[in-house]
Order: structure tokens, then C-alpha cells, then sequence
């Protein structure tokens, strides 16, 4: 019998540890010396990386979602051969059936 190890903690993933490793960098560039500097510096990373991460994620998202339209309209494509490939084999059946 194997033992299951839990590499994370319920509610983290490796994008939390990515995310507070990108902050504490940020935090203690400068140094900190009571805790609501800590608490403050905290708060202010936050604020910079979620301003930031937007920004790039709204740079980000067009080429994604053109890449996206483009993987549709190519399965879409797909589909209707498909489709028309099954109606064609229909009358073939069909008509196949009837001159027996």
C-alpha cells in the first residue's frame, strides 16, 4: 500500500507560492522594521502587482482569444465536413436500400 503525500495545503496551488515568492521580493527591497511597515508593504506589492498583472493580462488576452476564433472556425470547419460527409453516406445508404 502507498502513502499519499499532499504536496500543498487545501487552497494553495503552486501559482500561490509563485505569487507570495513575487512579493516577499518586492516587500524587502526596502527594509522593514515594525509590522505594520510589514502589514503596509504587503498591501502595497498587492496593489502594484495587481495593476501591473492587469495590464498584461489585457495585453495578453487579445492575440489569445484571436487564437481562439481561429481554433473555432477550424472545428466548425471540421464539424460541417463532417456533417455533410454523414449526409452523403446517408443517401448512399439510402438509396443503396431502396434498389435491393
Amino acid at each position: 500500500m502507498g502513502v499519499k503525500i499532499q504536496l500543498f495545503e487545501v487552497g494553495l496551488s503552486p501559482l500561490d507560492f509563485c505569487l507570495w515568492g513575487w512579493i516577499k521580493s518586492e516587500i524587502y527591497k526596502e527594509k522593514v522594521n515594525t509590522r505594520d511597515e510589514l502589514v503596509a508593504s504587503i498591501m502595497n506589492s498587492a496593489a502594484l502587482m495587481k495593476q501591473e498583472r492587469q495590464d498584461d493580462l489585457r495585453r495578453a488576452h487579445v492575440p489569445l482569444l484571436r487564437e481562439l476564433k481561429c481554433a473555432l472556425k477550424s472545428v466548425v470547419g471540421f464539424l460541417n465536413t463532417y456533417f455533410e460527409l454523414l449526409q452523403f453516406i446517408e443517401i448512399i445508404y439510402i438509396t443503396n436500400k431502396c434498389n435491393q
